[in-house]
């Protein structure tokens, strides 16, 4: 190394064994071994001491950097497949619905909504969302949907209006097909044939099942089908009641019942909450309804339109019923953890 430098004109002033004992005096002041043979051993024993306590806590925080990305990932799952549900089913909700093409068909419109300017407005917003749901037009070609601060109700109808005669000059692209409800991989390269065959037949299973899902469901993505009966009784079932037998009176829940009217709990990782205690003609008994609170949540559902469902014997997926006894047990687990 020494000869290196000298070749480059670095350290010629000096003779060669100078510079040699110069770099052995920098080597020696950085070495371990250079220092006393008693100092060598207390920093040995001083890493000795302290490694599992490092070695843990870096376990440690590797385990939660993890789980944090084992978390980013679950979410962008979630939200990824929560992103293709909402478009096909506004991509549903508004296919149905006659698109604005022309001044003639604008007038009309305008015509027909005349003597309320908020009706006007909103039937125009709904033209804005077939074209962004349905054709796939993007937003910034379209006016926007939402009302401006401090305009009333006329002039943000005469807003859309304006913005529509320029709007309807230009042709809509053709009417695209219903997005799938999920979440498609990207095509392979080169698929074989045998991988183009087993993607056909899944796309077709998927969407097989999702229009038996349609079938099910109304424009509110309520289900049209009678909810299952859930058990109220533990233990053996009931005997099966006689033809003759007469149907139980109705009776309305006790005092004692009503106290778990708007308790949360939480029961198999999920938080619940007590919607309404009331008699139920199909159990011919008192059960408790009960929710899945961020289920109904994330789906817009209100207690409102469940307490609605209820009385129409309709169901939202997140709402379940089971008895006063089984509802104030849970309460009582939860209350404990």
């Amino acid at each position: 190394m020494v000869r290196k430098k000298r070749k480059r004109g670095v350290g010629t002033t000096a003779s060669e064994a100078e510079n040699v004992a110069e770099q052995i005096e920098k080597w020696s002041t950085t070495s371990f071994f250079a220092l006393p043979r008693a100092e060598r051993w207390a920093i040995i024993k001083s890493v000795r001491k302290e490694y599992k306590a490092n070695a843990k806590a870096e376990l440690l925080l590797l385990q939660k950097m993890d789980e944090a990305k084992a978390a980013r990932q679950k979410k962008a799952k979630e939200d990824n497949i929560n992103k293709h549900r909402n478009q096909a089913l506004k991509f549903l909700e508004f296919a149905a619905i006659a698109v604005i093409e022309s001044l003639a068909e604008l007038d009309a419109l305008v015509a027909a909504h005349a003597e309320s300017p908020g009706d006007l407005a909103e039937a125009l917003r709904v033209q804005i969302r077939v074209r962004k749901y349905v054709y796939r037009v993007p937003m910034n070609k379209l006016p926007q949907i939402t009302a401006k601060p401090g305009q009333s109700e006329a002039q943000e109808a005469e807003r859309l209006r304006i913005a529509f005669v320029e709007l309807v000059k230009v042709p809509l692209p053709a009417k695209q097909h219903s997005p799938t409800p999920f979440p498609v991989r990207g095509p392979i390269p080169a698929p074989s044939a045998e991988a183009v065959k087993l993607e056909k037949d899944h796309i077709n299973q998927v969407s097989k099942a999702w229009g038996e899902l349609i079938k099910l469901l109304d424009g509110n993505a309520i289900f049209k089908a009678s909810k299952a009966k859930r058990a109220i009784a533990q233990g053996s079932a009931a005997p099966p009641k006689s033809k003759k037998a007469r149907a139980r009176k109705s009776k309305s829940p006790s005092q004692s019942d009503r106290a778990v009217d708007g308790a949360e709990f939480e029961e198999d990782g999920i938080d619940w909450k007590v919607l309404t205690v009331r008699w139920c003609e199909a159990t011919e008994t008192v059960v408790v309804w009960y929710y899945d609170v961020v289920e109904a949540e994330a789906g817009g559902i209100d207690e409102e339109q469940m307490a609605d469902a209820i009385d129409k014997g309709e169901s939202y997926d997140c709402l379940e019923y089971s008895s006063v006894s089984e509802i104030k047990h849970w309460i009582a687990c939860s209350e404990k953890k």
